[in-house]
C-alpha cells in the first residue's frame, strides 16, 4: 500500500513536471498527484480501476460543464479526484462484488 502510493504519487508529480516544462503548463497539478497517491494508499487494486473510471468521468462532466457555462479552460481535479475516491471508500465492498461479476 505504502510503496504504491509513494509511486503513484511520484508518478503525477513527475508527469506534472515533464507536462510543465514541455508544454509551458501542467496538464496534472501537485494536488492531483497527491490525490492519486491518497487514493493507491487507500483502496484495493480491484477498486482503484473504477476509482480512475469514476474520477475521469465525473472530471470530464465538470470540465464540459464549466467550460459550456463559464467559459473555463482548466479547473482543479483534485477535488474530482477526491469525492471519487470518497464513494469508492463507502461502496467498496459493492465495488469489488461488481468488479468480480465482470
Amino acid at each position: 500500500g505504502l510503496i504504491i502510493g509513494a509511486l503513484i504519487a511520484g508518478l503525477g508529480l513527475v508527469t506534472a513536471t515533464a507536462t510543465r516544462t514541455w508544454l509551458g503548463a501542467p496538464i496534472i497539478g501537485a494536488g492531483d498527484a497527491y490525490a492519486l497517491g491518497i487514493a493507491g494508499l487507500a483502496l484495493p487494486w480491484a477498486v482503484f480501476d473504477v476509482f480512475l473510471a469514476m474520477a475521469g468521468g465525473l472530471g470530464l462532466a465538470l470540465g464540459v460543464g464549466l467550460r459550456v457555462v463559464r467559459g473555463e479552460r482548466m479547473f482543479p481535479f483534485a477535488p474530482v479526484m477526491f469525492a471519487a475516491l470518497w464513494f469508492s471508500l463507502v461502496f467498496q465492498e459493492q465495488l469489488i462484488g461488481l468488479v468480480a461479476e465482470l
